[in-house]
């Protein structure tokens, strides 16, 4: 028997972390007749997949998943090849595995999938074509309450070049991303209610606390039946603490004349400067929004929610405590964010010129 699991998202719920897991691991679980079809689908999420199932051309993802000597997608005719190159040569990649054993199970892995797969057409585009290759195919996706979504979505942004500071009154609510409902609707259109699964991303929900685990329990990988020690398990912590966050803030704001950058254009460093202050550490934890602005936001999503979780989680929901914000707003730290880019960017420049 032939299957696949194609692991949806949503962002923000350690999908970079699964989708480590997979890569470092891919070899140990390929002796399980687990696969992860990073050559055709693009490492380390498969963007290429998900760029195969839009209707349209999505130009991140193509320059994501393009080869080095690939040509631009300019037409909607360019994007027909593309589509067409990838569908034989993914076809091939699958032949492939499935010829070496009469039974495996093919993991798929894109937040681009709850992000930029926008439709019920696309859906079923995707499993008309995959399903000339398994037997079954299961969605499995996890979802975050929607505050902590974005509360984690503006650090990210923040490291992409985001110059403001959080405020959920800013938050545009309406839309498909936050509709965890309709993404269920729309997957389950494609593949079926009874192949989709979702599971609240939180800790007490999740096998041994950890969305790795969790995971690696809902493929059937084993990690008893690992050689050479077992499955490799690295954490993934993309937030900044408060002061990186406000140095990179001072970064993203910087002119280009800015002395600070020593000529330097911020895109050639950016990543480089990431890296070095997710080493400044303080004790500011995280600060929060006040608990009223964050009941505010939530109530947008509160009976969407009920239905989701009468629907695919057996009733049994977000977590509703919002203990962790502040009844009161309070001043926000200072910190020197200047000094601190200063010394980041020095170190950054060391390390280059080594």
């Amino acid at each position: 028997m032939h299957e696949a699991v194609i692991h949806i998202g949503t962002e923000k719920t350690g999908s970079t972390a699964i989708q480590n897991y997979l890569w470092k691991n891919h070899l140990q679980l390929a002796k399980q007749n687990i696969y992860f079809p990073f050559k055709s689908c693009g490492l380390i999420s498969n963007h290429r997949l998900a760029l195969y199932a839009r209707e349209k051309m999505d130009p991140l993802l193509f320059r994501m998943g393009r080869r080095v000597n690939g040509k631009e997608c300019e037409t909607p005719q360019d994007f027909a090849n593309w589509k067409s190159t990838f569908a034989k040569e993914h076809a091939e990649a699958i032949c492939q595995i499935q010829g070496s054993s009469q039974q495996s199970l093919v993991v798929y892995s894109s937040e681009h999938f709850h992000s930029r797969v926008h439709t019920e057409q696309e859906v079923k585009f995707l499993q008309k074509y995959l399903s000339k290759f398994y037997d079954r195919i299961r969605i499995l996706m996890y979802v975050r309450r929607q505050d902590q979504l974005v509360l984690s979505s503006h650090n990210t942004a923040v490291q992409g070049g985001h110059t403001k500071a959080f405020d959920f009154s800013t938050v545009v609510k309406e839309g498909l991303y936050f509709d965890y409902l309709k993404l269920a609707e729309r997957w389950a259109s494609g593949f079926g209610k009874e192949n989709l699964k979702a599971i609240v991303f939180e800790r007490e929900k999740l096998k041994d606390h950890n969305v790795v685990k969790d995971f690696e329990s809902q493929i059937g990988a084993n990690n008893e039946l690992a050689s050479a020690g077992g499955f490799k398990y690295e954490r993934s912590n993309e937030r900044l603490s408060y002061s990186a966050l406000a140095a990179l803030i001072e970064f993203n704001l910087a002119d280009k004349s800015d002395e600070l950058l020593m000529g330097l254009t911020k895109e050639s460093i950016r990543q480089k400067l990431i890296k070095e202050l997710h080493n400044v550490t303080d004790s500011l934890g995280e600060v929060l929004p006040t608990r009223d602005a964050a009941l505010n936001f939530y109530e947008y999503f509160v009976d969407n929610n009920e239905q989701f979780a009468q629907n695919w989680l057996e009733n049994d929901g977000f977590n509703t405590d919002f203990s962790k914000y502040p009844l009161t707003a309070g001043a926000l730290p200072e910190v020197d964010s200047r000094e601190i880019l200063r010394t980041a960017l020095s170190h950054c420049l060391k390390e280059k010129a080594a």
